[in-house]
């Protein structure tokens, strides 16, 4: 029995600044105290947490996002779940996880597959499950009373399966410097400067987030918005929440003219499997929102609020964009 009175960060394997190895966790049963937060001490490339027992989330459970290449995993990572009607399942696949979480895969969850049925969690390494990037887009004007109606060459960042796409550095006034592009996870640098040298666009929300151009603020720093994969033998109940959230973009530099506030963080995934009762929350196929609950507890998924924009109705005043919402999906299983 596992019970969290304390804000606890599970400890991350072959670490380095942005990025770590799944966190793989098996509790007989697990609680989560009111008040009590409980995540990753690293950037990792997801958390699996196995619950025997019963699972209580009163407090928060959360999980910080990895920066690192995809170009190792498979098309999609996937975890099949044995349920009462579904499809003839296929093995899992979490390659490219690091160096527990393929192996649990293969002796503990595939070997128990054969001739069940079910329906398989299924991650893009790139992109999100609903044909939309998880992103935080950031970087366009948002044509707000008396903005500067430049451009920039603002794009969005895809999500991973490591967690939300970081947010684009916002953009320029008409014809300032262009804004940087989000790198995965990382918020892009604002535009240095927007027209006439007024001032530059805010920072996108990332992990590590984006500076803002000229006195343009940094975009904030996502720590919540990775993946969480969690599967319940026993019932889940709780008050608390899952949070996978974007962060907020910065906001965008003063003076006439100026760029436009940067874009927010896109919303982390989360995956439930529960074989007992589940009044934590209802039951899910899949999709992309800002919450989910249908219970007493909830799942945060939303993508971060846009950066701010300054100086309205004098040629500045353009908000970024908000990040795109993360995935959730939660299942009874047999």
């Amino acid at each position: 029995m596992s019970t969290f009175s304390s804000n606890t960060n599970f400890t991350v394997s072959n670490t380095s600044s942005y990025d770590g190895d799944m966190i793989v966790k098996n509790f007989e049963s697990l609680t989560i105290n009111g008040g009590v937060t409980v995540s990753s001490n690293n950037p990792c490339k997801g958390m699996l947490i196995f619950v025997q027992g019963d699972c209580a989330i009163n407090g928060t459970l959360t999980c910080q996002p990895s920066q690192a290449s995809t170009s190792s995993l498979p098309t999609s990572l996937t975890y099949p779940v044995i349920t009462s009607g579904g499809s003839s399942l296929s093995n899992g696949d979490f390659t490219g996880m690091g160096s527990t979480a393929p192996g649990v895969m293969t002796s503990y969850v595939n070997q128990y597959l054969s001739g069940k049925t079910g329906v398989t969690f299924s991650l893009n390494k790139t992109g999100g499950n609903d044909n939309t990037d998880e992103t935080g887009p950031g970087g366009y004007p948002g044509y707000a009373s008396g903005c500067c109606f430049g451009q920039g060459a603002a794009s969005r960042e895809n999500g991973t399966a490591f967690g939300g796409g970081g947010g684009v550095g916002g953009s320029c006034g008409c014809h300032g410097s262009n804004p940087g592009q989000a790198t995965r996870t990382q918020g892009g640098t604002g535009a240095n400067a927007g027209c006439h040298g007024q001032g530059g666009g805010g920072g996108g929300a990332g992990l590590p987030a984006g500076s803002g151009g000229q006195n343009g603020g940094t975009g904030s720093t996502s720590t919540t918005n990775g993946v969480i994969w969690l599967i319940i033998g026993g019932n889940f109940t709780g008050s608390g929440t899952i949070n996978l959230n974007g962060a907020k973009g910065g906001t965008a530099g003063s003076g006439g003219y100026s760029g436009s506030g940067g874009g927010g963080s896109g919303g982390g995934a989360c995956f439930v499997a529960v074989a007992g009762t589940n009044s934590f929350c209802s039951a899910e196929s899949g999709s992309s929102k800002s919450s989910h609950s249908g219970g007493t507890g909830t799942i945060n998924i939303a993508g971060g609020t846009r950066g701010d924009g300054t100086s309205a109705g004098n040629g500045g005043g353009c908000y970024g964009v908000a990040g795109e919402h993360g995935w959730v999906q939660v299942l009874a299983m047999t």
